[in-house]
């Protein structure tokens, strides 16, 4: 049998279609071994048990141990090399920190969604949100701006805070529950610093080192329950999906009876 040329072929005729022969077929690739771009082709990654909370907890207690001390006991002395050194610490531990934590948190529930527990996402909002404030707060100390503008700031990061009391408390997570509302308090001082309320800062820097023990405490707690398996009242596993909060213990259980019988 004699095969087909051009010459044979009408001249408006297509040319034969080529058969690619030898290439593996793969769910990422069409039959010329091209990558596909349909709807069918997706990528799948692993859980993380891992995201990142202790860099974050840890970033902002460190900030909030160096600045407390000031406020409260005047030590270091406010001047200007020591509000640049406050200002360039600011930037960097509490502000890249968070900063980090909250965009790898927000790619990893958005692009990759290698995080599923949905308070992760409240973590995302308030480490980023927290991040990027820091980096003003740090450049304005270094700077020496006026920070009476920082009042509107204070009310809007008071929201945040209850956003995310309300979320953490909300799935049993208290010890993180209990860090927003240490954080709500140091906006609700700040306010009234940044008025002028003179005994407002010493509160100020009072709660900030409360709340960075404490801080201390969840990076400590996280570290330690994620490497060692140990079961330090802090919640840090990944959680599929829609699962449901959890439940209150016995105890929680028990109170709630005795004040409804109370009642």
């Amino acid at each position: 049998m004699r095969t087909s040329t051009a010459r044979d072929r009408p001249r408006h005729a297509p040319p034969p279609r080529r058969r690619y022969v030898g290439l593996p077929r793969r769910p990422w690739a069409n039959a010329a071994g091209r990558l596909r771009t349909d709807s069918r082709c997706g990528v799948n990654f692993t859980v993380s048990a891992f995201p990142p909370l202790a860099l974050g907890y840890f970033g902002l207690g460190t900030g909030y141990l160096m600045w407390g001390p000031q406020e409260l006991l005047g030590w270091p002395k406010r001047g200007e090399r020591a509000d640049r050194a406050l200002g360039v610490w600011g930037i960097w531990l509490p502000g890249f920190c968070q900063f980090i934590s909250g965009i790898v948190l927000i790619i990893g529930l958005t692009w990759f969604q290698v995080f599923k527990a949905p308070p992760e996402y409240m973590a995302a909002l308030a480490f980023s949100a927290y991040g990027i404030h820091w980096f003003a707060l740090g450049w304005n100390r270094c700077q020496g701006n006026d920070h009476r503008p920082n009042a509107g700031m204070t009310i809007a990061y008071m929201l945040i805070s209850a956003m995310g009391a309300t979320v953490f408390f909300a799935v049993g997570d208290w010890p993180v529950g209990v860090l927003f509302v240490g954080l709500f308090a140091v906006y609700f001082c700040h306010f009234f610093t940044t008025i002028g309320v003179g005994v407002a800062e010493r509160v100020l820097g009072l709660v900030r080192i409360l709340t960075g023990a404490w801080l201390m405490y969840l990076t400590y707690a996280v570290v330690v329950n994620l490497r060692l398996g140990y079961h330090w009242p802090v919640r840090h596993e990944p959680v599929a999906a829609g699962e449901r909060p959890r439940q209150p213990t016995r105890r929680v259980l028990r109170a709630v009876k005795r004040i409804r019988l109370r009642q």
